[in-house]
């Protein structure tokens, strides 16, 4: 198998792989037992390698949620770049909103822990640089959208900021409220934001 190597005498994979998996072990374990009360050995249970091998990849369990916080994003910004491709500025921002919600909707487990992962200090730092990125893209996409004349040229920075509140504060109440639909909700938020932006005025 290509994504294998001989190691020690035996076959495993490619530590790219065994990284990935031990990061979608911690997401699940710590959407079951929550951040604080999961453990590295319920990690290295779920993973399959024992706590040793994982400490070969990750000093820590903060360092395994960090990994597969950053390898989570990098796979969204991936999805968002993928199908924003050559749309207007709007349009762009409109998946780059649904997208997102999509992708925490997809498993209640990560749902689960983004809430719990912004309560600890070691998490900070992470969730600054992501909401610095995502506000300097949205910026960046009405900027763009002022240029073409898509978007009124006094649209302030601050509505971007606007925008990543929306995001977060459907991923917030679809964690705390069953019935809450981020998806259906942003849709009707999207169209109050966009008729916003359209009609802004200083």
């Amino acid at each position: 198998m290509k994504n294998e190597i001989k190691y020690k005498g035996s076959r495993h994979l490619h530590p790219d792989k065994r990284r990935e998996q031990i990061s979608q072990a911690a997401i699940k374990c710590f959407g079951i037992h929550g951040y604080s009360d999961t453990t590295v050995e319920m990690i290295a249970t779920e993973a399959g390698p024992s706590k040793g091998s994982i400490y070969r990849f990750y000093s820590s369990k903060d360092e395994i949620m960090g990994a597969a916080f950053e390898r989570y994003i990098s796979d969204l910004e991936s999805r968002i770049n993928l199908h924003a491709e050559g749309q207007d500025a709007l349009t762009s921002l409109y998946l780059l909103c649904k997208l997102t919600l999509d992708a925490f909707s997809e498993g209640s487990e990560l749902m689960a822990v983004w809430v719990e992962f912004m309560r600890h200090d070691n998490s900070i730092n992470l969730l600054r640089v992501y909401y610095a990125k995502l506000q300097a893209r949205i910026d960046e996409l009405l900027k763009a959208g002022k240029e073409n004349g898509e978007v009124p040229t006094a649209v302030p920075y601050e509505a971007a900021g606007l925008v990543t509140s929306v995001i977060e504060g459907h991923i917030v109440l679809s964690n705390a409220l069953s019935d809450f639909n981020a998806l259906q909700q942003f849709e009707r938020s999207w169209d109050v934001i966009k008729s916003g932006i359209l009609s802004y005025q200083r």
